[in-house]
Formats: structure tokens, C-alpha cells, sequence
């Protein structure tokens, strides 16, 4: 549901509460405080949980805190990519601590679980939190990387690392994707899942894209702490504005940088040019619309920023080693 439009909250009770967080395999979930009767409303809004055939575990929230609460659970090991919309929480990973979302924007966050472990939130009333959290088994994406990483990435220390945690900025195309997870359309419970799978997937390949590209930016030995921090401002920049044609001079002008001293600074962080990489970005969207939403090729070739379908359907096949049409069916 976006901000501002009509909420049809439900009122869940800590019985109620405890059994779907029970359900999610939260085990030993329980209330700390406050002392709440069975039939006791805890939290006010809207839930969406999916187990998705992948293994994956989706949990996505609308609500508003009824109480000052402090929960506790057993969490099993796992990877968890989350997008916090709106609103924040203060959470323990053990005696690590740890602010879930931030005051005045959408964050990502990343955290790694090796071994079981208590987790703690705590909550003030009133507060509304719009979050999407996606769990994936350790082996899941183990078995996805394999040997394509370097043992010494900050991926594999991410993974390998218990309580590693890391924060993203999520591009406008990923802040859909976790809006729809929040609020899915109404469809039959297979497709359901379906849909928020291939969200929540295409949520963790951006989350992994960024710390893939971070380790690129750290292997640069000429790349100071000032033109990395600029480099990302760029990249953040052009990951929000995928779906509009701005020129090299329009960019230049939005982050504060001259045209040449933009290029070579994101040039020296991710070896490739900013047209390159904004070209990359629209044929993703494009894919996803293919696959995901349906959308005909040509208005595939209009999201990527193609007048020629023809023109489209080279660039796309020559990224992807197959056409769009093939990964329409």
C-alpha cells in the first residue's frame, strides 16, 4: 500500500501474533513485555508471509505497534535481505545491536546467521513500519556463487561471518518490487507466491550486485575514500532514475561534478562508463517486465530506452544469450 491510501487493517492478538510468527519458523517466539492477555491486541495492520518453493522466506508488514513491545524468538541460520520502507525498530542479533530502517528513508539492510541465535526487537506505540524481509538458507546461496567468488570478497565474509551485517541503498525499481510485496494483487495463492518469489529474487540479486560492486571499488588502489564515496552517489543516482533519459550533462549537474571528473571517477570504481552501466540497468528493468509483469516487447524496448523493438531485441539478446520473446514464454 503506498502512503496515503486506504488501509484495511486487522487487529492481530499476541495468541494470534505468537502462531504466525510460530508458523515462520520463529521459533520460541514470545512477548517480554508487556504482560498481554490472549486476546490482547498487539499490532494493528497487515501481514504477508511466503514460503517460496525456492526455500525462500518472505515476510512482509504493513502494521502499527499497539504497544511499547520488546519481543524475543530463536532464529535458525540464515541470509536475510531486507527493505524498510518506512518507520524503524531496535533489534539484537544476540548482544549485537542493531537499528532496523532508518528516520527519514527506505534502507536495505543485510545480516548473516551461521549458527541458531536469539533475536530481540524492540518497538514504542504508534509506530508504523512497512518492511520486506527476504531469508535465504545459507546453502542457497552458497550453491549460487560457488567458486565465482574470491574466498577474501566482502560477499564471502558476509556469509561466512556470524552476525555480519552490511546496508544498501535500494534503487526506485526495488522500492516497487518491495511495495508489491507488501500490498500483493489479488490473485489465487499459487500465483501469489510466485510473484513475491520473483520479487524477493530480484531483490537479493540487486543486494548482492551492490556488495559485488563494493569489493570492485576496494580493489582500486587509486580510488580514495572521497571518489568512492562520490562513485556510489553516482550509482545511487542512476539506479533511481533508471526509467528516465538524462543526458551525461543533466547527471554531471545533479550530483555537483563536472562531466569528465563524473566518468572517470565511476569509470575507476566499477570499469565500465556511465552510459554502459545506465544501459545495463534498463535492460534489467525491461527483463523484468518481460518476465514478471507481462508487458509486450515493445513496450519492453520503451522501458529500456529503445524507439527500434529491432534495436531492443539485438541489445537484449546479445546481454542475455536469448531473445525477448524467449524469455516472455
Amino acid at each position: 500500500m503506498q502512503p496515503g491510501a486506504a488501509r484495511r487493517d486487522q487487529r492481530f492478538t499476541r495468541d494470534a501474533l505468537i502462531e504466525m510468527s510460530q508458523r515462520r519458523t520463529s521459533r520460541h517466539f514470545t512477548i517480554v513485555t508487556p504482560d498481554l492477555a490472549k486476546r490482547d491486541v498487539a499490532i494493528i495492520g497487515q501481514f504477508n508471509n511466503v514460503e517460496c518453493h525456492s526455500g525462500l522466506r518472505v515476510h512482509a508488514t504493513d502494521t502499527v505497534e499497539a504497544h511499547d513491545m520488546h519481543m524475543k524468538w530463536r532464529a535458525r541460520p540464515s541470509v536475510a535481505f531486507a527493505i524498510v520502507l518506512e518507520g524503524s525498530l531496535d533489534v539484537w542479533l544476540g548482544d549485537q545491536p542493531m537499528q532496523l530502517g532508518h528516520s527519514d528513508r527506505p534502507i536495505g539492510h543485510i545480516w548473516s546467521l551461521t549458527e541458531p541465535i536469539e533475536l530481540r526487537r524492540e518497538s514504542r506505540k504508534g509506530t508504523r513500519v512497512r518492511k520486506v524481509i527476504i531469508s535465504v538458507p545459507p546453502d542457497w546461496l552458497k550453491s549460487l556463487i560457488q567458486d565465482r567468488v574470491a574466498p577474501e570478497s566482502g560477499l564471502q565474509q558476509l556469509l561466512n561471518k556470524h552476525r555480519a551485517t552490511a546496508t544498501w541503498s535500494p534503487s526506485r525499481h526495488a522500492l516497487s518490487l518491495a511495495e508489491q510485496i507488501v500490498n500483493p494483487d489479488a490473485m489465487p495463492k499459487p500465483l501469489q507466491t510466485l510473484a513475491a518469489e520473483g520479487k524477493a529474487v530480484e531483490i537479493v540479486r540487486e543486494a548482492l550486485a551492490h556488495l559485488l560492486l563494493s569489493d570492485e571499488q576496494e580493489t582500486a588502489p587509486e580510488q580514495n575514500a572521497r571518489d568512492t564515496a562520490r562513485a556510489q552517489q553516482i550509482r545511487r543516482y542512476l539506479e533511481e532514475n533508471v526509467d528516465r533519459s538524462t543526458s551525461l550533462q543533466a547527471i554531471a549537474h545533479d550530483v555537483g561534478m563536472s562531466v569528465g571528473a563524473m566518468q572517470g571517477i565511476f569509470k575507476r570504481a566499477y570499469k565500465t562508463t556511465i552510459g554502459n552501466f545506465s544501459r545495463d540497468l534498463r535492460l534489467r528493468r525491461a527483463r523484468t517486465a518481460i518476465e514478471q509483469e507481462g508487458v509486450s516487447i515493445s513496450e519492453a524496448a520503451y522501458l529500456a530506452g529503445y524507439t527500434r523493438p529491432a534495436s531492443f531485441s539485438t541489445a537484449f539478446k546479445r546481454r542475455y544469450g536469448l531473445s525477448p520473446s524467449a524469455a516472455k514464454a
